[in-house]
């Protein structure tokens, strides 16, 4: 059985954040396991207890998207930031080509944002806490793409 797709997208966070702080190899595999280790042990206290981040893990750590992702039937736009180790385009990708057969469906719109992270700040590094990308500048692409795709569309919609 597949990873459900946020779970997954939290242990290359995490993945990458180890790497960052110089762990490879059996390290970096021990580490990582006993990161998603504590993960899970959170969201399952906060299955029950429902409160802060554990309750955010909870309710999120076992979504996966893709069922949902095939009944959308309106356009639909999907930015990534290309530098974003939370959600990592090239997996995210894979992920809707898989959900759709190697062919997502025209509607769906993808596009990558070279440089930009979670926030589309702009970054030089994945390895800075995320933390530090909060007041960074934002990517001017992301602007521009999404005016862009509601021209677009709303054009499209006025014909």
């Amino acid at each position: 059985c597949a990873l459900p797709i946020l779970y997954e997208q939290m242990e290359s966070d995490a993945e990458n954040y180890y790497r960052c702080q110089g762990f490879e190899g059996d390290e970096l595999a021990t580490e990582l396991e006993s990161d998603m280790r504590k993960d899970r042990v959170g969201a399952s206290i906060g299955k029950i207890i429902p409160v802060g981040e554990i309750g955010f893990m909870a309710g999120i750590i076992d979504f996966d998207p893709r069922d949902a992702l095939k009944l959308v039937n309106i356009h639909g736009l999907l930015i990534f930031g290309g530098s974003d180790p939370q959600v990592p385009p090239d997996q995210n990708l894979a992920r809707l080509d898989e959900i759709f057969g190697g062919s997502p469906p025209s509607h769906l719109q993808t596009v990558v944002v070279l440089g930009a992270q979670h926030l589309f700040r702009i970054v030089e590094t994945n390895c800075a806490m995320y933390e530090d990308h909060l007041f960074g500048a934002l990517s001017d692409e992301v602007g521009i793409v999404i005016q862009d795709w509601i021209t677009e569309h709303s054009l499209a919609a006025d014909r």
